[in-house]
């Protein structure tokens, strides 16, 4: 890394100097381990009585889901073993072992995924199975580290039926006169930040329809990007070739310094964080010609094309006539990188609903404040900016009042919103100027 950019470095040939680690399974394995060396008595619970799916960061997409269980054991490998298997489970045991023999699967516990595919002008979701537990290696790992086991069976109470609770072969369930009763959930559990490795089948099926209907290559350029061993699968260990983690903490750590040693180090640290991904993934949009964030913003496209399945109201593509997108159609990826970049932008793709967190609030926040007195935020403390105070500017703007001196620099495409050019933003193909934001005629540069 370097010190003075937080960006990382590259050797003679223009390849990023990246060691190849043990990952996340080699820190948890580490960590554990250290503590146990210490003679340290440990009793691993889960508090699953609201499972927490989709998201566990403070950002309002989390979905609790009553699960009702509380379990704890000794071995952290089994517990976690056995929570993983309950969550990626919805097919029954029977059904599950006569499929794992006829596929050749490694492990019976599956779950019901939607998979993707063409129809007509549309790329549409059905319905398929898959496991992460195919591509997940931390529990043999751990084991061979000799941090725990992945044997386990089943002891407890279900306290709403009043029955023992059992496991045969590793799966759920209660006894219930007698007979084995499997328990199953019923949610599709996910984490939109690994969706790659989560939603695996989901996701290359998506792009391979996507190259199908439109001649793209997707589905190479991902398979390029995380395969590192090209064995046709992208296991959770595979994260990229770049080492993006890396840059990312440097960069992070930078910017959030700069909350606690700069007077508007708030909007400062905003405007970093939300540019660092976009502005270091295409190599003619930096100086420096980065682009070891380019794997990331994969992911970020895939993640919100999936979201973009979703949605309850069918929209007309933006760029593939015919095409729509939500109710279970999927958009081009054209519009889901038009979508990934306004919001990073704007907050919004509407004109009226620019946000104060977006890449232009932040430079909009910093401008009036210190070039106009809080005249539109309402105020010049950092923390305190009137939620309309953009669209009162649009309206002084439309009115004849005063441009406030700054200017926001986007790539080509992205200067405007439902066709309306943006005060303050210019695009431009100076990699020099693009994702940079001018203050004073050019006297201060983001």
């Amino acid at each position: 890394m370097n010190e003075e950019s937080h960006l990382p470095m590259k050797d003679e040939n223009g390849k990023y100097i990246a060691v190849k680690t043990a990952g996340m399974s080699g820190t948890q394995s580490d960590i554990i381990k250290a503590v146990q060396s210490q003679d340290v008595f440990m009793l691993h619970v889960v508090d699953a009585i609201d499972t927490i799916n989709i998201s566990h960061n403070p950002d309002g997409k989390s979905v609790r889901v009553p699960e009702g269980y509380v379990w704890s054991s000794l071995d952290c490998v089994a517990l976690d073993l056995f929570c993983a298997r309950y969550c990626l489970k919805t097919v029954p045991m029977l059904e599950a072992l006569r499929l794992k023999d006829k596929n050749e699967w490694t492990t019976d516990f599956v779950h019901h995924v939607p998979v993707v595919k063409v129809d007509g002008t549309n790329i549409v979701t059905d319905e398929g199975l898959d496991s992460p537990l195919f591509r997940y290696n931390l529990y043999r790992y751990a084991e061979e580290r000799g941090i725990g086991g992945q044997k386990y069976y089943i002891l407890g109470w279900d306290s709403v039926t009043q029955a023992p609770l059992a496991s045969l072969r590793g799966h759920l369930g209660k006894i219930d006169n007698g007979k084995f009763v499997e328990l199953m959930t019923k949610t599709m559990y996910y984490n939109p930040g690994t969706i790659l490795h989560d939603l695996q089948k989901t996701i290359l099926s998506y792009l391979s329809a996507h190259d199908s209907l439109t001649g793209s290559t997707l589905l190479k350029e991902f398979m390029d990007a995380f395969d590192e061993n090209d064995d046709g699968i992208i296991d959770y260990d595979e994260k990229g070739r770049s080492g993006c983690e890396t840059a990312q903490f440097s960069m992070l750590a930078y910017a959030l310094n700069l909350q606690f040693t700069d007077e508007f180090g708030a909007l400062k640290d905003n405007f970093i964080e939300s540019l660092f991904f976009i502005k270091y993934s295409n190599p003619d949009w930096n100086a420096h010609g980065h682009d070891f964030t380019r794997e990331k913003v994969l992911l970020f496209k895939a993640a919100r094309a999936f979201e973009m399945s979703k949605s309850e109201v069918a929209t007309s593509d933006l760029f593939i006539p015919g095409m729509s997108w939500g109710k279970g159609m999927w958009p081009s990826w054209q519009t889901v990188t038009y979508m990934i970049f306004t919001d990073f932008i704007y907050g919004s793709q509407s004109l009226e609903h620019i946000g104060l967190r977006s890449i232009y609030g932040a430079a909009f926040q910093y401008g009036d404040k210190t070039l106009n007195g809080g005249g539109y935020t309402g105020s010049c403390d950092q923390a305190i900016s009137d939620p309309n105070s953009i669209n009162k500017y649009f309206e002084a703007l439309s009115s004849g009042g005063k441009r406030l001196d700054f200017t926001l620099y986007v790539p080509d495409g992205y200067g405007c919103l439902e066709n309306v050019k943006i005060a303050n933003v210019e695009e431009t193909d100076d990699p020099g100027k693009v994702w940079t934001a001018h203050f004073c005629g050019g006297k201060e540069v983001w």
